[in-house]
């Protein structure tokens, strides 16, 4: 049986931290210094996917814009992210209790974003690496940017198509490659907890491997504010269908 997390009540800004710029009732814009800002481009970021009438999963929902998106255009929405006292994928520069801070006000930021949004979406706490293990099979599992702070995204992909009945949705950095590659950015960003970059082959076998048929790669620039990344920065979507 699913375990949904019991929602918290958050009253301030303050209290949070916001991985993606938001736009809130009562405060407006929140933290214009969130990583990213995808306001106005979530269509673009999914592909154009319908999601409307269908049961989503987000994995990695950090506070939340992406699943309370979803959730307007008609899907009934699942959050998934890690537990704030269980912090996995640092690096050995992270400060683990600065991180694990860090995890639970941007968590705080989802509960205020779902209680303002006056929104209906489900939320679940656990080890992506372990995704079958707390959710039970969904329409869409949408994953954005998520992959790149795994340590092993095959096993995140692999869930996602154990418990995606038609489609997975991927947001991430990549490059056009027909061979499967893996490119290591850890020692590029040190302390940002980035692992991998994976190639535009490495989603096309793997997700193969794991029943499901790339049929859609588009990419576009979104605006990033992270100190490492200030501006413009390349997305790649890969939506895949699980073969008949």
């Amino acid at each position: 049986m699913v375990q949904y997390a019991q929602p918290r009540y958050i009253s301030r800004p303050d209290e949070c931290w916001f991985y993606h710029v938001m736009d809130l009732p009562e405060f407006g814009t929140v933290n214009h210094f969130g990583s990213w800002d995808l306001r106005g481009r979530f269509d673009d970021y999914i592909a154009h996917t319908p999601l409307a009438g269908k049961t989503l999963l987000e994995v990695g929902c950090a506070s939340g814009f992406l699943s309370f998106e979803a959730e307007k255009r008609g899907a009934i929405v699942t959050s998934f992210d890690v537990s704030g006292g269980d912090v996995v994928n640092v690096d050995p520069k992270t400060d683990v209790a600065a991180k694990r801070a860090e995890v639970i006000m941007m968590q705080n930021g989802y509960w205020l974003a779902h209680r303002l949004l006056n929104s209906k979406a489900y939320v679940v706490y656990g080890d992506a690496c372990e995704l079958a293990r707390f959710v039970g099979p969904i329409d869409i599992v949408l994953i954005g940017q998520m992959l790149v702070h795994v340590r092993d995204p095959l096993s995140v992909i692999e869930q996602a198509c154990k418990i995606a009945k038609e489609t997975i949705i991927i947001a991430e950095g990549s490059w056009e490659a027909q061979q499967p590659l893996a490119n290591f950015v850890g020692a590029e960003f040190p302390g940002t907890n980035a692992w991998w970059h994976l190639s535009s082959g490495f989603y096309r076998a793997s997700l193969s491997t794991f029943g499901f048929k790339l049929e859609k790669v588009t990419k576009s620039t979104y605006r990033c504010n992270h100190p490492a990344a200030v501006g413009m920065s390349e997305i790649w979507t890969f939506v895949a269908n699980r073969c008949k």
